[in-house]
């Protein structure tokens, strides 16, 4: 079986233009990514191939230094092709021969070629036999060749831009003062297509550069490219073996193929969780109340009959609260306008129903219309819940702090956010209680709450560059990286204090972050700190700039960022990096596949300060791109990522250009952008002209989305074998449940940790005190809508099928049946002396259908129900399910507490009994 080379193809694009390709086979689909290196033996003047000449993997702890034995060998001259193919292979030498495109002769192509085989050859059988055995490293693998030959096989072919085929190096321009290129300072060996000589704006010659205006550092004395104390590399770098800053020192655990191991992730606490009464009927039950009250107790967790609960009050400090502000409105007193305390259970209604909205759709804040029974969002949940009036009562006086003890405006002290810090604190500090280790990789980024009127000190602003948002405020928030764990958070207004050397806002605002993590972490153990060891953090480059990564690595955190132009490393002319902008052309796209320039630093121990290393990375991307990196690279070279698109004949395969620093960045910065995704997708939202109440909406969004996190770590069996579920809910289930509890929550159920200190418990008998509720099955799940539209207690197809061969069903319009049902209330026995239940609406009715033989009000002339046309409701098609006595006798009605069904049901019913199937 032959083995595929790295071949350079022609291909014609769309706009009839011809583009150059490499094509490299990739013999590992799942292995790590593809180093593209460079040879020093290639011949200018060839495409972009010889500039990946030697193809290897990124090389694990055990064979780092034979990487280097492997990229040698690759560059060495090679004398002979039995080498690489057996002599008596005829096809051998003719799969080697250039094709009609190369730009170089055939001896060059030849080399090139034999010398790309040999180090896939080489670094394939490395992997081959690493981990095995010695000495049995031959009964696994026959030969180098074997290996190469299965592992090449199983590959697709990956294209890379080259140099397109009409182009021609172009003469210098001596009269400029262009030196020939042969002569020129070329440390990364690049290619004489992407690496052209630049001129000046009077046309002088100011040396050679990349399509981003980078520039080579001249070699300073000791043979090394430094300048400022940053030391520039223009291949593949590792850090020396010396000292503490070597190999696999930064982001402990991580290493070059596994840069994001199990041991840096984080988990709950499992003790805590029993302790708070988490248990496998709970996860069975889908208890979405029990996981959003753990970061939201409804309780006082002082009096949660838990023993050193660690969580923060919240809905019990609202209450507080609330009361507090009602009685300075002079509400409830001899003048003020009557109302009766808010309670903790109301103020958890109040907040049900925003998420019942969300949960419908969202009404974009007119949420008034759940109570509306002739809209289609009517919702009796709600109804039953909470009144109107009384939610308009609570949205008037519910208070997140205490006025009296907040500092006034133009205090030195003063907080802008001190009306709706509570929100976001309680659930940062639950979280950390929670939580028996955390992430050692953290994403810090900035939420949004939209608000289009005014707030005071700086805490509402215009918003430039976030979609659907112009104005409003904003949190900086601080997550682990793979899933919603807030850590710490800073409120985004005008009135911070900013010390010397912090004037920027992104930079201070980063400080004050570390200043809250560095408390959460553990200096021994048993010290109930959460950190094991100082964190990476991954932020943009709106947080960037020296005295950021100063800071951190002073105080021996770790962070990568992406890095503004206009903040590149200090002291280095911005020329030495990729700077400029530059149109997106096929010698951009070429200048992509080559390695990025590294710039190291590094910072001795100064007293209290830590020593620390910084690496800058700067490469050609879709444009001119830098990640400015404290303590956290073990490396930098280029690599190459396989992306596919579509499907069969339109199936297209090409590779991305790479490196460990923007793997980094990107597998950690999106973060805070999902979890504000996931947030936005609550549709949590209500009118008002406080604008604070948004940024407390703002922030039971963020309680509902980690309270989720909390339930899929939970279910996942990783935390107790017993609470893993093989499907569990949706965030859109999860919310249609926690509306549903939150709504129909009372504190006599008696399900979480200090319900029964609540007065409405306490006052109920012993007998009836001790009934306790266990937590509600499936099947009690239910809405006012669900009932009648596809829900859990929906009619069944068989159910429909017996009422209408009992000839009680008319159809929707069919009016002769309905006719002979209306005609048999007149016949002899059609009268109920005393009166019974009717069949449809529940009150007493004095006639009945004969055919039906079902009491039923039939437009009686008088009395309290005259003119009611139950008769009429019971014997139609698209009501079918929704009468009294279908409610107690349907088994698909079972647990159901029937209510006469509104115009919204009604409507909801006719569309489920439509799109039934059942025979006629």
């Amino acid at each position: 079986m032959p083995t595929r080379t790295a071949n350079h193809t022609v291909t014609t694009n769309p706009n009839g233009n011809e583009e150059g390709h490499v094509t490299l086979p990739l013999g590992f689909v799942s292995s790590p990514p593809v180093v593209v290196r460079r040879t020093n033996t290639s011949p200018a003047g060839l495409t972009l191939l010889s500039e990946i000449s030697s193809i290897t993997l990124p090389p694990s702890e055990e064979d780092e230094d034979d990487s280097n034995e492997i990229c040698q060998r690759s560059n060495a001259p090679t004398d002979t092709l039995e080498e690489l193919v057996d002599s008596d292979n005829d096809d051998a030498l003719d799969r080697l021969e250039p094709d009609d495109n190369s730009m170089g002769g055939e001896e060059d192509f030849q080399v090139l070629t034999i010398e790309a085989e040999s180090a896939i050859e080489d670094r394939m059988y490395q992997l081959c036999i690493a981990g095995k055995p010695e000495g049995e490293e031959e009964d696994h693998c026959v030969s180098k060749k074997d290996v190469l030959m299965e592992m090449v096989d199983l590959t697709p072919e990956v294209k890379i831009p080259g140099i397109p085929p009409n182009w021609q190096p172009t003469e210098p321009r001596v009269a400029n003062g262009e030196v020939p290129f042969d002569e020129v300072d070329n440390p990364g060996n690049w290619n004489e297509y992407i690496y052209r000589g630049k001129l000046n704006k009077s046309r002088q010659y100011k040396g050679h550069s990349l399509p981003s205006g980078a520039q080579p550092v001249p070699v300073s004395e000791g043979g090394k490219r430094t300048i400022n104390g940053w030391e520039f590399h223009y291949g593949p770098w590792t850090p020396d073996d010396e000292g503490d800053d070597g190999p696999g020192s930064f982001r402990s655990g991580a290493t070059t193929e596994n840069m994001f191991p199990e041991s840096r992730k984080g988990c709950l606490s499992v003790a805590t969780l029993k302790l708070l009464g988490l248990t496998k009927s709970r996860m069975d039950g889908d208890d979405a109340l029990f996981f959003y009250q753990l970061l939201y107790p409804i309780c006082d967790p002082k009096r949660s009959g838990v023993a050193k609960d660690p969580r923060e009050a919240y809905y019990f400090d609202v209450e507080t609260f609330t009361r507090k502000y009602a009685a300075s409105l002079e509400y409830g007193g001899s003048y003020g306008q009557t109302i009766k305390p808010v309670l903790a259970a109301e103020l958890l209604k109040f907040h049900g129903i925003m998420v019942r909205d969300g949960v419908h759709g969202g009404s974009r804040g007119a949420v008034y219309r759940l109570w509306d029974p002739t809209c289609s969002c009517y919702d009796k949940d709600v109804v039953n819940a909470l009144s109107l009036y009384r939610f308009r009562q609570i949205k008037r006086i519910i208070k997140l702090n205490d006025n009296a003890k907040s500092k006034p405006r133009g205090h030195e002290l003063y907080d802008p956010a001190h009306k709706y810090d509570m929100a976001y604190r309680v659930v940062v500090a639950n979280c950390n209680s929670l939580t028996l280790y955390a992430e050692s990789d953290l994403c810090c980024d900035e939420m949004t709450w939209k608000f289009m009127g005014y707030g005071e000190g700086g805490v509402v602003r215009r918003i430039v560059g976030k979609p659907g948002v112009t104005k409003g405020g904003q949190v900086v928030m601080t997550s682990d990286a793979s899933c919603c764990r807030p850590r710490a958070y800073v409120h985004r207004h005008t009135l911070h204090h900013r010390p010397t050397g912090f004037a920027k806002q992104g930079p201070n605002e980063v400080r004050m972050i570390v200043e809250k993590l560095d408390c959460l972490i553990s200096k021994e153990d048993g010290d109930g700190k959460i950190f094991r060891e100082k964190p990476h953090i991954t932020l943009d480059n709106f947080f960037s700039g020296d005295e950021t990564l100063d800071h951190l690595g002073e105080l021996g955190f770790a962070a990568t960022m992406t890095s503004r132009r206009d903040r590149l490393p200090a002291g280095v002319p911005k020329h030495h990096f990729h700077h400029e902008k530059g149109p997106v052309d096929d010698r951009s796209k070429a200048a992509r596949f080559i390695h990025p320039i590294t710039c190291v630093k590094k910072f001795p121990q100064d007293g209290e300060k830590k020593a620390y290393t910084r690496t800058h990375v700067s490469f050609q991307s879709t444009g001119s791109t830098n990640f400015s990196t404290v303590n956290a690279i073990n490396s930098s070279r280029l690599y190459v990522v396989k992306k596919e698109r579509g499907v069969g004949k339109e199936k297209r395969i090409w590779g991305v250009e790479n490196n460990p620093a923007r793997t980094l960045y990107l597998s950690h910065y999106g973060r805070i952008d999902t979890d504000d995704a996931m947030m936005a997708g609550t549709q949590i939202q209500y009118r008002s002209r406080k604008y604070w109440h948004s940024a407390m909406l703002h922030g039971l969004r963020l309680a509902i989305v980690t309270a989720y996190s909390f339930y899929l770590e939970a279910s996942s069996g990783s935390l107790d074998a017993s609470w893993k579920l093989v499907k569990p809910m949706t965030f859109h289930q999860f919310r249609d449940r926690l509306s549903t509890q939150m709504l129909q929550y009372k504190p006599r159920f008696n399900m979480y940790p200090g319900d029964s200190g609540f007065r409405s418990v306490t006052v109920l008998s012993k007998k009836a005190r001790s009934k306790t509720h266990v937590v509600p099955s499936k099947r009690s799940r239910q809405t006012a809508v669900s009932v009648s539209t596809g829900g859990q207690h929906c009619v069944l197809i068989d159910e429909l099928d017996n009422a209408r061969k009992s000839k009680r069903l008319c159809g929707a319009f069919n009016h002769t049946e309905l006719s002979k049902h209306l005609a048999s209330f007149l016949e002899k026995g059609a009268s109920i002396s005393s009166g019974s239940k009717c069949a449809w609406c529940g009150e007493k009715a004095y006639q009945r259908c004969t055919i039906c033989k079902v009491p039923l009000h039939n437009f009686p002339a008088k009395g309290m129900h005259k003119g009611k046309s139950c008769s009429v409701d019971w014997h139609n098609d698209s009501n079918f399910g929704l009468g009294y006595k279908d409610c107690k006798s349907l088994a698909s009605k079972a647990s159901v507490n029937w209510s006469l069904p509104s115009l919204a049901a009604k409507k909801a019913n006719m569309e489920h009994i439509d799109g039934l199937s059942g025979p006629i």
